[in-house]
């Protein structure tokens, strides 16, 4: 795309070939009003197309020449009167934008109401990071003392306030109920966190008062911890092809236009609130006047919300991926705190998740790994703890639990859970030379490291 003296496109800024000749980019004769008339049409024809495709309603040529073509044109006719100046090539660019995302969240719902596909013979496979069937008596809590080296989050615990530290929650402590929950039966999720409490203090009464079924969109369990008066709600990120669609279905739009944005400025020239609204349009549930793809989840979050406050509890929501973009959706509506990894973001559909950026502060806290793809996903809002991943591969560094190892790395742990060091060797293959060599060296670290356990 060139200007009209043929210069090339830079920093995003594009011109037009040949605006005089050009008679699609002289369309610039419509009120804003005639404009919205013309894009809500277009809409609507697209909207008949997807039927037609989906439901197999007629040929497609029919649908091609009737729907598509028309659907185009008006779109192409009223953006070419509200951005005229921009020229042929960014009007044209942002017509195509429009169609891909329609396209994506059209077949995305379809998908969802028509069931999707089976769930996986394998839900993500997670193994259990603090088991060491070798390892003798824990040691109990110990507090860290004169740290000078370590993460901001390190400090961090969540439950009822005033509560001491060792029946408190840490990042550590939570991140075993954000990856357990990815295991497919329950007998399985229950064996893995309740293995990675053993013999520590929180783990007396600790029990699974809820879990979803394993097709459930954001499958979700809550777990009650009466040591630490609080109850855990745990959301799975995504693992079934029903999880994918939600993926498409809620983020498709944003992320869509974050690519084009890459080439054509298209969020930069707008304000977040403009963004935040059109985002906010792109919802065909909303449309139909259906129930959102999170309120089963937010019903269930909102009677363990319930039932800790007439216990006088804490109530805390941690996920991970996807899991982490709906906890942070629940926290924000239900004023719960939230401990979030590798989430989706939800800076730029506030509107389109009826929630405020200062309920996000409030709630929400996220550990986000470098070169993770996910969290760049929209805009990220709540605190955000950064962590280094070492991986070329950025699917490694959207594990959890490599994030978890690099947590402990820096943080230790105080509850002294055997095999961290051993199985941090088989999720992070540097854990072996880096980092075990500078958790041995920081003396903060060091300070952290159990006497016994097998760590």
């Amino acid at each position: 795309c060139a200007d009209e003296e043929g210069r090339t496109l830079i920093n995003g800024t594009l011109g037009v070939d040949d605006d005089e000749s050009d008679p699609l980019y002289n369309f610039d004769i419509l009120s804003p009003t005639a404009s919205g008339v013309a894009i809500l049409v277009g809409f609507v024809l697209l909207v008949v197309l997807f039927i037609i495709t989906v439901y197999k309603i007629g040929s497609l040529l029919i649908g091609f020449f009737c729907f598509f073509l028309p659907a185009i044109l008006l779109m192409k006719l009223a953006i070419g009167s509200i951005v005229p100046s921009r020229g042929f090539c960014f009007q044209s660019i942002v017509v195509m934008f429009i169609f891909i995302a329609m396209s994506i969240v059209g077949v995305s719902q379809h998908n969802l109401d028509t069931g999707g596909a089976e769930v996986p013979k394998n839900a993500a496979g997670v193994e259990d990071l603090f088991r060491d069937d070798d390892a003798g008596p824990l040691v109990k809590y110990k507090a860290i003392t004169n740290s000078m080296v370590e993460y901001p989050i390190c400090r961090m615990n969540w439950g009822l306030p005033g509560m001491e530290p060792k029946v408190s929650l840490s990042a550590l402590d939570l991140g075993i109920f954000a990856a357990e929950i990815y295991k497919n039966t329950e007998k399985k999720i229950v064996e893995g966190v309740l293995g990675g409490f053993a013999g520590t203090d929180l783990l007396s009464g600790m029990e699974l008062e809820h879990l979803a079924d394993s097709q459930e969109i954001g499958r979700w369990a809550v777990w009650k911890i009466p040591a630490a008066k609080t109850r855990v709600i745990a959301v799975r990120g995504t693992t079934t092809f029903q999880d994918v669609l939600v993926d498409a279905d809620l983020w498709a739009f944003v992320r869509i236009l974050q690519a084009f944005d890459k080439f054509t400025s298209m969020i930069s020239m707008m304000r977040k609130s403009l963004v935040r609204e059109l985002t906010g349009s792109m919802s065909l549930r909303a449309w139909l006047h259906e129930p959102s793809l999170w309120q089963a989840l937010e019903d269930v979050a909102a009677k363990a919300k319930d039932d800790s406050l007439k216990d006088g509890w804490a109530t805390v929501v941690t996920g991970h991926s996807l899991g982490g973009g709906l906890a942070q959706i629940i926290a924000a509506h239900l004023h719960i705190p939230a401990l979030v990894w590798s989430p989706v973001g939800i800076g730029y559909s506030l509107a389109r998740f009826q929630m405020t950026a200062e309920a996000v502060y409030e709630t929400s806290v996220l550990i986000q790994p470098d070169t993770d793809l996910v969290p760049e996903c929209d805009l990220q809002l709540g605190y955000t703890q950064r962590i280094p991943c070492h991986s070329a591969n950025p699917f490694e560094c959207h594990n959890i639990l490599r994030s978890e190892c690099e947590i402990f790395a820096m943080c230790g742990d105080p509850r002294g859970r055997g095999g961290m060091n051993k199985n941090c060797g088989l999720v992070m293959p540097e854990w072996n030379t880096t980092k075990l060599e500078a958790f041995k060296s920081n003396t903060i670290a060091n300070a952290r490291m159990p006497t016994k356990g097998g760590v």
